[in-house]
């Protein structure tokens, strides 16, 4: 088991590594979990705001830039 003081002293790499691995622990077969009754609902939802036109999509690089801190 890792202590609190070894895990602040990973790397960011080691950190998603670790992320990854209990993920895996946690759902080791994702294709066969259960969706929640809601998830349909909001893919319909979104996907009926696309066919009208009413969603806006950005390019990844649009995203990014949102995601940036703004320079001072």
């Amino acid at each position: 088991m890792l202590e609190a003081e070894q895990i602040r002293e990973m790397s960011m790499a080691e950190h998603l590594q670790a992320l990854e691995q209990l993920w895996d622990a946690v759902c080791p077969d994702d294709a066969n979990a259960p969706s929640p009754g809601w998830h349909a609902t909001v893919l319909q939802e979104r996907q009926e705001r696309a066919a009208s036109g009413e969603s806006r999509f950005l390019t990844l690089d649009q995203v990014k830039a949102r995601l940036r801190p703004s320079e001072p």
